[in-house]
C-alpha cells in the first residue's frame, strides 16, 4: 500500500484541513498478517504470472476472484501480489477479512479503507472527495454500502484521471460480516463492480462457497473466476508443497519423506505447513518418528494418529491428539518410567536408551529418542533431564525438624 500522503489540502469554503474530516472515515490496514503469509518464492509461479498479466492487460475484465478450499494458498498469492505491486509503488489498497473481527461494521470499512487509499495515491481523487464530504457529516460515517460505494468512491472518480490500472485486493471475502446473507457484500460488490471505471482491477479471493461465488457467476462480463484447482495453473502444486517441505524440514527427513509427505497434502499448502511444525515440534512423549508415523500411516501402532475423515480434518485431529490423548504416548510413558523405577541402580538417559533396544516388548516403532522425549518433560520429577549423568527420582516428602 502507498505511503500517506503528506500532502494537507484546505476546503477554500469553509477553511477547514480536510485530512481532519477524513479522519472522520474509518480506516483499516492490511498488513497486519504480514508474517502469516510468508511467500516462499519459486512457489505459485504460474498463479502469480497470470495474475500480473490480468492486472497490466488493458483488456482484462475489471475483477478476478481466485477460488479454493481453505488450505490452498490463496491468501499466499493474494498477498505477495499485494507487496509485488506496493514494491512498484502501483498498489491502490489491500483489503483483508479476517475471521476474529466478523462483523457488518468491518464490511463497511472496505470501501472507507479504498477510500482512504485512493486519497493518498492520487491527489485529484483528494480533492473531489473533499467537495462531496463537505460539511455533510452524515455521508463520512454513513453504514450503508451504496451510500458509501456511489457517494464516496465513484461519484469523487468521475473527476479523476489516471494512467495504468488500479489494483485493489480483498482478501478472504467468505469471512466477512455478512457471507452467510443471500445479499450481503458479496451481492453488492457482484452488482455494482462494473460501474467502476474500466482500468479498476478488483483481486477478490474465497472459499469455494456457493452463495459467495454464484452472484459473480452470473455477470461473466466483469467477473473471471479462477478455481485453485485449476489444471493448468495448478500443475506445479505438488512440486512447490515439495519445495516448502525441503525447505521447512530437516533435512535426512525431508529425503526420506518428502515425496510421501507431499502426495499426502493433496495440494494443501496448510496441511504441509501444519504437518512440519507438528514433526519439528512433537508434543510432549511423541517423537519426530512419531508423528510421521502416524502423518503417513506407517504403523498399526500409531493408527490413533492417523488420517480417515480427510486431510485438513484428521491432520488438526492428529496433532490435537498428540498433545491430549495418544495411546502410544501412555504406552511410552509407562514403559519409560517402569524400566527406569525397576532399575538396580539410576540409568542415565543414554544407558536407558540402550537397554531399550533390546526390551522384550519392543513393537518395533520405538525410537532412540523415546526416552528423552518422555523425561525431557518431568523436570519437576528428575534430575538430570537434559545430561549424560544419571537420571534421579525427587524424593517428595513432608518437612521434618
Amino acid at each position: 500500500m502507498c505511503e500517506r500522503s503528506s500532502v494537507r489540502i484546505i476546503d477554500l469554503t469553509t477553511g477547514t484541513d480536510l485530512d481532519e474530516k477524513l479522519r472522520e472515515i474509518p480506516y483499516k490496514g492490511g498488513w497486519r498478517s504480514d508474517t502469516k503469509r510468508d511467500y516462499l518464492p519459486g512457489t505459485r509461479t504460474d498463479f502469480l504470472d497470470y495474475i500480473v498479466n490480468w492486472v497490466d492487460n488493458p483488456d482484462s475484465k475489471r475483477s478476478l476472484v481466485l477460488i479454493g478450499q481453505a488450505g490452498t494458498g490463496k491468501s499466499s498469492i493474494a498477498h505477495e501480489i499485494a507487496r509485488r505491486f506496493r514494491d512498484m509503488n502501483r498498489l491502490s489498497s489491500y483489503f483483508v477479512f479476517q475471521r476474529a473481527e466478523r462483523s457488518k461494521r468491518e464490511d463497511y470499512l472496505l470501501f472507507t479503507t479504498i477510500v482512504h487509499d485512493l486519497s493518498d495515491r492520487y491527489p485529484s481523487f483528494k480533492t473531489a472527495l473533499g467537495k462531496v464530504i463537505g460539511k455533510n457529516k452524515r455521508i463520512r460515517t454513513a453504514n450503508d454500502y451504496r451510500t458509501l460505494f456511489e457517494t464516496l468512491l465513484l461519484q469523487p472518480l468521475k473527476d479523476v484521471r489516471t494512467v495504468g490500472p488500479i489494483l485493489v485486493i480483498i482478501d478472504a471475502l467468505d469471512e466477512s460480516g455478512d457471507a452467510a446473507d443471500r445479499k450481503g457484500l458479496h451481492s453488492f460488490l457482484a452488482e455494482h463492480v462494473s460501474e467502476l471505471p474500466s482500468n479498476f482491477r478488483i483481486l477478490i479471493t474465497s472459499r469455494l462457497e456457493g452463495n459467495i461465488i454464484d452472484p459473480f457467476t452470473k455477470a461473466p462480463k466483469t467477473f473471471q473466476i479462477i478455481r485453485m484447482d485449476n489444471s493448468q495453473l495448478a500443475a506445479g502444486t505438488n512440486d512447490d508443497i515439495q519445495v516448502y517441505l525441503a525447505t521447512i524440514l530437516p533435512s535426512d527427513i525431508y529425503r526420506k519423506h518428502g515425496s510421501k509427505l507431499a502426495k499426502k497434502a493433496e495440494g494443501l499448502f496448510q496441511w504441509a505447513a501444519v504437518a512440519c511444525g507438528y514433526i519439528n515440534d512433537p508434543p510432549p512423549g511423541l517423537t519426530k518418528n512419531d508423528c510421521i508415523r502416524g502423518l503417513l500411516g506407517l504403523s498399526a501402532a500409531h493408527e490413533e494418529l492417523g488420517q480417515k475423515l480427510g486431510p485438513l480434518y484428521d491432520l488438526y485431529k492428529q496433532v490435537l491428539e498428540g498433545y491430549f490423548n495418544a495411546n502410544v504416548v501412555r504406552r511410552r510413558f509407562q514403559s519409560v518410567m517402569g524400566q527406569l523405577l525397576a532399575a538396580f541402580e539410576p540409568l542415565s538417559i543414554d544407558s536407558l536408551t540402550a537397554l531399550r533396544r533390546y526390551s522384550l516388548d519392543d513393537d518395533g516403532d520405538d525410537d532412540d529418542d523415546s526416552v528423552i522425549v518422555i523425561v525431557g518433560h518431568l523436570g519437576s520429577l528428575l534430575s538430570n533431564v537434559t545430561s549424560a549423568v544419571p537420571l534421579l527420582l525427587f524424593t517428595l516428602h513432608s518437612a521434618t525438624s
